[in-house]
């Protein structure tokens, strides 16, 4: 498989859609990796629990950050409890904060997993993010709303 052409690995990553499995493909060699993990990221379906991953991946591997185009987020409805935050993201807060009120704001936000500052921290990092996309399910039903 490492023989393939460029084109033809380019070509199998475009036709699988779950993200692991492309991450794994992209881990069969270093061609393949330094060839596709651009296109292993560029549009990306997540559930909630995975977007700090993301948040963090994103500002660790600038090869993720710049190639995200599309993003769909499925949000499941339930009490998650608070998380500890990276040095990469409490350092990105730093950033984007113009006052210590806003940076305490922003800290205690994503540490309680609320909703829209992770969303607002996931569009600060993806500066090609052209179609993002959120779906909320509740946890009783077995559909999307």
């Amino acid at each position: 498989m490492d023989r393939l052409p460029t084109e033809v690995i380019q070509v199998i990553l475009h036709g699988i859609p779950n993200i692991q499995d492309r991450l794994n493909l992209v881990q069969i060699s270093r061609r393949w990796r330094a060839s596709c993990l651009a296109i292993a990221f560029c549009s990306t379906h997540l559930q909630w629990s995975q977007v700090q991953c993301l948040v963090e991946a994103a500002l660790a591997n600038p090869v993720i950050r710049y190639s995200i185009r599309e993003i769909s987020v499925e949000k499941v409805a339930k009490k998650v409890a608070p998380e500890r935050l990276s040095s990469a993201v409490q350092d990105l807060i730093d950033l984007i904060s113009d006052s210590p009120v806003e940076w305490d704001a922003w800290r205690k936000q994503l540490s309680n997993n609320q909703d829209e500052a992770w969303i607002a921290l996931l569009l600060a990092v993806l500066p090609n993010l052209a179609a993002p996309a959120v779906a909320h399910c509740l946890l009783l039903r077995s559909q999307c709303r």
